[in-house]
């Protein structure tokens, strides 16, 4: 009888009870389970057991609680450094079929947008009444399912709305809990600091001209009519800035987008994902994005074309903004010449649907609008040349001849984002690019995780999104030992600069998946698709392989299950347009030979596959050892060659260790002194490993049940 009450609980999503003897609380409803003789007890407090009820009746009430209990669906924050971490138990994508045959079972009628399924919001109260306005449509994601009616306010999740559908089935039971919360008459409150800010801001078309433009001249506006900042509302504020309003479909004012005098923008409140200009829109169905709102504000000056700024720039597009972008037919991408703003506009592009984007390349003609407008380039014509970023095929050279152009012409951007910390790295593998996968290995203890815990920390405060799936070591570990890197010193003997250094932690976009150990593949996938999804991550770091995959499936070869699980990464790099880091641990051989390609653990396929591949090696000499990366691969540039390392034990940090010159009078050498090793005897061991290249030794795999040992 326990193993039936086990399947309803699983059955109806309820938290699973391992054990009958020994009591399971729920995390979501509060409730314990316990098993008594013949009889079960149905617990509202933890704390005590009260009134027994039968087996019988103990299913009906999992029955009904399983309507009522919703899995966690969130991101936690790191109870450290609030870092923000990915949910294991979060369903990240709901299949478009689904979502399509549900709302057709339920009689829904829709239709098929860009990004979302449109049809009349189910909730709105006036619908009923028959007095329709045309605003009352609900947006449900593709991708998520998440759903938002602008007009009632009504928003959740895709479990949310599947069960409120369920229950407008002719005999549906009684009413789910999980139905999202009734809008409020009236939009959310603005915040007080906002209101404020606002309030004691003045319209900059109220100033006379001798006053506005020595304004707009400290803000580096040079060439902006007080007609532009009239279009955008936009006011001064007390302290010589800049504010635009950032309202709600309605008209209600929830928010500002701020310039300051330093040129740096941001939002208030943080993460309020509005865009800026939205009166230049109105009535329109094409618009130009871009980054910032200095840029809108040249287009809206000279080409006078509706614009949005939007309001993460190119570090990210939140999925709570496609459905305010849905009813536009065409929409240009206009974006800074930097290299994250290269990959931002392919990876925006495939969120917004590539049929209906196009794209202002960066030429040496002109720059970002604000600069072109300066310099006097024709917006206009800069907008009319935009390229299209869909094609169904390519079947000729023609087709390709502007690719291959901008290639040529823009090598840096194409080169990918370039590291600050191993600036070896750079000469090598030319830089970071989205779309490839690099393999790490070395040596148990050689400190691989250390190298690529700074390696993506390099990375991330370029503003490379990144998402974390340490499976060796927990996130608190992973965490602490970035923040020493970031810090650049030991903060147990500096406790006073903890603060500082966690507040600059925080502002960076890094994320954190809370697997641990063995875990499932195609729900490590899913992790990741979401996070690419929602967050644009454009590097995912997965250390590593072999505690990832535990010890395998019996009957399964290791060998062949690990070549599986590397093809769907490298599926996944190049589907997503995200660079994937994976660490795999070597075969066991003799430490004192030098490892290579055939050292990497598994078939040929994880060095067949990946585009770079990076090895640690330890050169022990008596009772020293020097570390240096070796790269044994590298499909960009074909560039081989060592990183010589050393570690510092107080900041926890991999620097490149730099050759000393004999007198300081010297000149540097021609060639960068990283990218010759720090001695002649690292130069003498590396040549070996170019021979340990074609060595195709069989050597002994580990045994099915042994875990390599932590780092």
């Amino acid at each position: 009888m326990w193993t039936r009450v086990r399947h309803f609980l699983t059955a109806s999503r309820a938290h699973h009870v391992r054990s009958p003897s020994k009591p399971t609380t729920c995390e979501n409803s509060q409730s314990d389970f316990h098993r008594s003789s013949s009889t079960y007890k149905l617990c509202s407090s933890p704390k005590e057991c009260t009134s027994p009820i039968s087996v019988a009746g103990l299913l009906e009430q999992i029955s009904y609680i399983g309507g009522m209990v919703q899995l966690q669906r969130h991101v936690h924050m790191a109870a450290s450094l609030h870092a923000q971490v990915i949910q294991q138990n979060l369903p990240v994508s709901v299949d478009e079929v689904k979502i399509r045959n549900v709302l057709k079972a339920n009689n829904v009628a829709f239709e098929l947008g860009y990004t979302c399924f449109i049809m009349d919001c189910i909730f709105c109260k006036h619908k009923k009444a028959g007095r329709k306005s045309g605003g009352e449509k609900m947006y449900v994601n593709i991708i998520t399912g998440s759903f938002v009616c602008h007009q009632c306010g009504r928003s959740g999740s895709w479990a949310q709305l599947e069960d409120h559908l369920s229950l407008r089935r002719p005999g549906a039971g009684r009413k789910a809990a999980r139905l999202p919360p009734a809008a409020a008459e009236e939009p959310p409150p603005t915040p007080a600091a906002v209101t404020r800010l606002w309030e004691a801001a003045q319209p900059a078309e109220s100033l006379e001209q001798t006053a506005l433009q020595p304004a707009l001249e400290r803000l580096g506006l040079r060439g902006i009519s007080a007609d532009t900042l009239r279009r955008f509302e936009a006011r001064l504020t007390a302290d010589g800035g800049l504010a635009v309003p950032l309202r709600r479909p309605d008209g209600s004012l929830a928010g500002l987008r701020l310039l300051a005098a330093a040129g740096t923008e941001r939002t208030l409140p943080p993460g309020l994902p509005l865009p800026a200009g939205a009166g230049t829109v109105r009535g329109r169905d094409h618009a130009v994005l871009t980054a910032r709102l200095v840029d809108a504000l040249a287009i809206s000056e000279k080409a006078r074309q509706p614009v949005l700024a939007l309001p993460n720039g190119s570090s990210s597009l939140p999925p709570e903004l496609l459905p305010h972008l849905e009813r536009f037919q065409r929409l240009t991408l206009w974006f800074p010449d930097d290299v994250v703003s290269w990959y931002a506009v392919r990876v925006f592009a495939r969120k917004l649907a590539e049929r209906r984007c196009f794209t202002v390349r960066p030429s040496s003609e002109h720059g970002p609008p604000l600069q072109a407008l300066q310099a006097g380039v024709s917006l206009t014509r800069a907008l009319e040349a935009a390229a299209p970023l869909y094609h169904n095929a390519i079947t000729t050279f023609s087709a390709l001849r502007q690719h291959v152009f901008e290639e040529i012409s823009n090598a840096n951007q194409v080169a990918g984002v370039q590291w600050k910390r191993f600036p070896a790295l750079n000469r090598l593998l030319r830089g970071h690019r989205r779309g490839e996968l690099t393999v790490v290995s070395g040596p148990t203890g050689a400190g691989k995780t250390t190298f690529i815990s700074e390696y993506s920390l390099d990375l991330c405060m370029q503003g490379v999104n990144t998402l974390w799936g340490s499976f060796e070591i927990n996130n608190t570990r992973l965490a602490k030992v970035m923040l020493h890197q970031l810090a650049n010193c030991a903060l147990d003997k500096h406790i006073d600069r903890f603060d500082q250094a966690a507040d600059e932690f925080e502002k960076l976009p890094m994320w954190f998946m809370t697997f641990h150990g063995q875990q499932s593949i195609p729900h490590v996938l899913d992790a990741m698709s979401h996070a690419a999804y929602v967050h644009d991550i454009g590097h995912v770091v997965l250390d590593n392989l072999q505690f990832m995959m535990g010890a395998g499936e019996r009957g399964m070869d290791r060998f062949f299950e690990q070549d599986a699980v590397i093809s769907r990464f490298r599926r996944f790099a190049t589907m997503k347009n995200c660079h994937v880091t994976l660490v795999i641990h070597p075969r066991k051989e003799r430490s004192d030979e030098e490892l290579g390609l055939a050292s990497v653990f598994g078939g040929a396929r994880a060095t067949q596959e990946a585009d770079n591949v990076l090895i640690m090696q330890v050169l022990r000499t008596g009772d020293t050892q020097r570390k240096y990366i070796q790269v044994l691969k590298n499909r960009f540039s074909g560039d081989l060659g060592p990183m010589p390392l050393h570690f510092n034990k107080d900041s926890l940090s991999f620097v490149v260790k730099r050759k000393k010159r004999v007198s300081e009078s010297e000149p540097p050498a021609k060639d960068h002194p990283e990218s010759r090793g720090s001695d002649s005897t690292v130069r003498q061991r590396v040549k070996p490993a170019a021979a340990t290249q074609t060595r195709q030794t069989a050597a002994a795999p580990e045994p099915p049940g042994e875990d390599p040992a932590p780092e």
